[in-house]
């Protein structure tokens, strides 16, 4: 199918389709797959297939991956969501890292390199080394982009197995390719969650904790301290820089000192390299101190909060940080200049080992001190009555919601028509070439559209679909008045590029159905 990306991209906007991807990626980072109209809210997940996703960075590093290794693969010249995507890659990663397949020699990735069509030349379709030096230029990512090829050249070989079996019958592809260029008449029917809450009694609201109280389970929570070595403090070891060190602090961040496209110049920015050079000269005194306080806990058997704990701490210049609640994994508290993977180190560390390495933060350089570990535990019942009342209530409207939507569902189907209550209103004529992408956000959200949009190629004239979760707790459901078959020559240059490309499309769609069901099974299953 053609959707909203492959149009820009038919308009020759390949830097768009980049922005618009990680634009889409981030803000569903954590409401992955394809999820049912109607769920019951878990626990946010944490690992799958070996990767871990609860550290928000890390999560978003792997899908602005996926995101720029679909646009370099394709070009543009494919449609799915990326986010969805993102999981696929995952997915073949950990069947690549299973296998332990090496990684490519130079020479391999050279070659693998080229086949990437966003380096093309559009017009000659082949590849374009001026294309691809420019994007080395601009390239500003914070992973490398060596590793990013290198992960597909893997990837590539797992997913060549899984898709060199597939196979099409004899004019599938025409057939696909005029239902691309078809025209579609719809009209569609919104349903409402107008629900009330009901009144629900304290034996009920007591039966629902019971009954889901894993849902409501604290998990492993870290009492921790902070220990800050504050960079100022060592400002008096400085000595004056010289031309020299000014000079080569300057070459080596260059691009800090940049206003604008013009290229800085030391004379220019002499005051600001100084003052920088001065920072980072104390930040590494300030590495060394904690790296030695660290080393005496670990060399003496310093005991936390014992007498040599204390007066180590007092000689080192530490301000420790008391006021950090516990917290889990997955609710990593917020303050400012300490980054969240400082309080996930907590979880890296034991009675024994309870001092994390330091890491730089605003103004200086912190580490963890372990207290101790809080096991994972049920609450009482009283401690989270209202949000279990809440939960209940919300089940409740969905539950009524649901049974509303399947009654109306079968109306439609016996009678063709809903009922009479509801108002069904009229689309636009569009075809998955040009349509409009603000007329369907107004009836579907995009993880919604997305899925519409690989359905409608199988609408029928006269037939109602699916529902779909539209805005606002809503459900759609299509009704396809008309389906006009374009009438296109397969002689025709767009054809036979189509074609060329039919099988390839349907060996990647066989491997991602593989990927479905892993996908489904690991949100399915325990989150660690």
């Amino acid at each position: 199918m053609l959707s909203l990306i492959e149009r820009f991209l038919q308009h020759n906007r390949r830097w768009l389709f980049g922005v618009l991807l990680v634009v889409i990626v981030v803000p569903f980072v954590f409401t992955i797959g394809n999820m049912p109209g109607f769920f019951w809210k878990k626990k946010a997940s944490q690992q799958y297939f070996g990767f871990d996703l609860s550290d928000r960075r890390k999560a978003e590093e792997v899908f602005v991956k996926g995101a720029i290794s679909m646009l370099l693969r394709d070009g543009g010249d494919r449609t799915q969501a990326s986010q969805e995507y993102a999981l696929y890659r995952l997915w073949l990663l950990s069947l690549a890292r299973d296998l332990k397949l090496p990684d490519p020699t130079e020479e391999q990735l050279q070659a693998f390199v080229k086949t990437r069509r966003f380096f093309w030349d559009e017009k000659e379709q082949q590849f374009k080394p001026s294309r691809y030096n420019e994007y080395l230029k601009e390239w500003k990512g914070k992973f490398s982009l060596r590793s990013l090829f290198e992960e597909d050249y893997k990837i590539e070989q797992v997913q060549n197995v899984m898709q060199g079996v597939a196979c099409a019958l004899p004019q599938e592809s025409e057939t696909a390719f005029k239902s691309v260029r078809a025209t579609y008449v719809l009209d569609y029917l919104e349903i409402k969650n107008e629900e009330k809450d009901p009144t629900l009694s304290d034996e009920e609201i007591r039966k629902f904790f019971e009954e889901h109280k894993e849902d409501y389970r604290v998990p492993q929570q870290a009492d921790v301290m902070l220990l800050v070595l504050d960079s100022d403090k060592y400002a008096e070891r400085l000595s004056q820089p010289s031309e020299a060190d000014l000079k080569a602090y300057f070459e080596q961040h260059k691009e800090d000192f940049s206003k604008g496209d013009e290229e800085p110049k030391l004379s220019d920015v002499s005051e600001d390299v100084r003052k920088a050079w001065k920072e980072e000269k104390c930040l590494a005194f300030a590495e060394e101190a904690a790296s030695q306080l660290a080393v005496q806990v670990y060399d003496q058997s310093i005991k936390l909060g014992s007498d040599a704990w204390k007066r180590l701490l007092e000689k080192s210049g530490v301000r420790c940080i008391y006021s950090t609640p516990p917290y889990s994994k997955v609710s990593v508290p917020k303050k400012d200049g300490f980054p969240k993977e400082l309080f996930l180190k907590a979880f890296e560390l034991s009675e024994e080992h309870f001092l994390s390495d330091p890491q730089r933060v605003k103004g200086g350089v912190a580490l963890v001190a372990l207290n101790k570990f809080i096991p994972t535990h049920l609450p009482e019942p009283a401690q989270v009555r209202e949000q279990v009342a809440d939960d209940a209530k919300r089940l409740h409207r969905q539950k009524a919601f649901q049974a509303k939507v399947e009654q109306i569902k079968t109306s439609l189907n016996e009678k063709g028509t809903p009922p009479k209550e509801f108002e069904v209103k009229s689309m636009e004529p569009f075809t998955l070439e040009q349509w409009k992408f603000e007329d369907f956000s107004k009836i579907l959200p995009v993880r919604s559209l997305f899925g519409f949009l690989n359905d409608v190629l199988a609408f029928q004239p006269k037939h109602w679909s699916k529902a779909y979760k539209g805005n606002n707790d809503a459900m759609v459901f299509f009704y396809c008045k008309d389906k006009q078959t374009a009438d296109i020559s397969v002689d025709s240059e767009e054809f036979k590029h189509f074609d060329e490309n039919f099988l390839e499309r349907k060996g990647r769609g066989q491997s991602e159905a593989l990927a479905g069901e892993a996908l489904t099974a690991a949100f399915k299953s325990d989150r660690k």
